[in-house]
């Protein structure tokens, strides 16, 4: 049964009326205010309660003759309702006195209140919305801040990463230029190395035949049997003479024998200087050979 619009139902004496019908009823019929199953036997407080459910504006019910339903349960219903008392007429219950100005008062209070709650609902909204805009403001302002802060970033590593380069370019030029200036000071070093070693080569026969020269002169002089005869001769006696053949007879010229000490041999050999060159001859040991050797070797570079 679909009646939407059904304000009363007069379903009494009906005895093949069920509960399940009855909450067929109700389900189909929402705005019922007055409902009379007197009568009917088969009627339960399960299907008195189904249709207190389903139909709020429920305000008159006569269950008078249902045997199924007690006072307890009927009172049980009535509590369950707002603007409903027992009946004292019939078995059921009634609307109570001024219902009418009660529920308009009830209803001003829930159109108050949902007005209240709309108005509420529309100011969190509106916080809420603006909340949202300052929340959309502070993201986009922080998202340019990060976008430059970012940037900035960028930058200074970019910078940072030049800087590096330029430095490693600039210490690769002055490796260059170390490298150059010390390989033209080492050839200079060794060409003014390779010059002194030339002339000292060149040179090195005279300062043998000078260092020959003054070692046979320090023997010549300091030895003690070479020096006594490099003496010149003193004029002797005829006395003296004759003694000294008289007394040692093997010193007398005839009988005289040539040198035996090796040392004062070799300092009377001519000396013999080696060549440096194998291309240039020994030099003369002739006492007239000038002798001239530079004043001063060149020194090396520092």
């Amino acid at each position: 049964m679909n009646c939407s619009n059904l304000l009363s139902l007069n379903c009494s004496m009906l005895n093949l009326l069920t509960d399940r019908a009855l909450a067929g009823i109700s389900l189909g019929c929402t705005k019922l205010q007055a409902i009379n199953v007197a009568g009917a036997k088969k009627i339960s407080e399960a299907g008195l309660c189904e249709v207190a459910r389903r139909c709020g504006n429920l305000g008159t019910l006569n269950v008078g003759g249902c045997e199924l339903v007690t006072r307890n349960g009927l009172l049980a219903l009535i509590e369950g309702l707002e603007y409903v008392e027992e009946a004292k007429t019939f078995f059921g219950f009634l609307p109570i006195d001024k219902s009418t100005d009660v529920k308009l008062k009830a209803q001003q209070e829930m159109i108050e209140n949902s007005g209240a709650i709309r108005i509420q609902n529309a100011w969190h909204n509106m916080i809420t919305r603006r909340e949202a805009k300052k929340m959309v403001k502070f993201l986009r302002e922080n998202k340019a801040a990060l976008s430059i802060q970012l940037a900035f970033q960028r930058y200074l590593k970019r910078k940072a990463h030049w800087l590096i380069r330029w430095e490693h370019h600039r210490n690769l030029a002055m490796v260059e230029v170390q490298r150059v200036l010390r390989g033209y000071w080492g050839r200079k070093r060794s060409t003014a190395l390779m010059l002194w070693w030339r002339e000292l080569l060149s040179n090195a026969q005279y300062a043998v035949l000078l260092q020959a020269k003054a070692r046979g002169h320090h023997v010549r002089k300091h030895d003690k049997l070479v020096a006594p005869a490099h003496r010149p001769p003193r004029e002797v006696g005829a006395g003296e003479a004759l003694h000294r053949r008289r007394k040692n007879p093997s010193r007398s010229p005839q009988n005289a024998r040539p040198l035996q000490n090796p040392r004062l041999e070799r300092s009377l050999r001519p000396a013999y200087v080696r060549p440096c060159h194998r291309n240039q001859p020994p030099p003369t040991n002739h006492p007239s050979l000038p002798i001239s050797l530079p004043a001063c070797s060149p020194s090396l570079p520092r």
